[in-house]
């Protein structure tokens, strides 16, 4: 009996860790969507300043809801470059939650 125990408690472990590596890699993914997301939004439209970009799971294709904050801004020396900066978050509330931060320096086309 006390071997079953164990075994249980082993698997437990397990699927809490594959849970855990799955919800980290969805962030990251997700971060590197938005930085997609916001280059694309900057060649349709120079203003764009970012957004909240929320996520169902059928959208994502998996268990719990993510969000993404995209903050872009002006790079002080060169009007033409602009910095975006994203957060994710997988699943965006509750247990097992990983935040991915990621950024990147574009160049507009004039």
């Amino acid at each position: 009996m006390t071997l079953v125990v164990s075994w249980l408690k082993i698997a437990a472990i397990e699927h809490r860790a594959e849970r855990d590596r799955q919800n980290r890699l969805q962030a990251d993914w997700l971060a590197e969507s938005a930085l997609d997301r916001a280059a694309a939004s900057l060649t349709a439209n120079a203003n764009y300043s970012g957004e909240i970009w929320k996520l169902t799971p059928e959208e994502i294709g998996g268990s719990a809801a993510g969000e993404v904050e995209i903050r872009v801004e002006s790079v002080d020396d060169e009007p033409r470059r602009r910095r975006i900066h994203v957060q994710a978050d997988y699943p965006s509330e509750g247990d097992g939650r990983h935040r991915r931060g990621k950024e990147l320096v574009i160049n507009l086309t004039p």
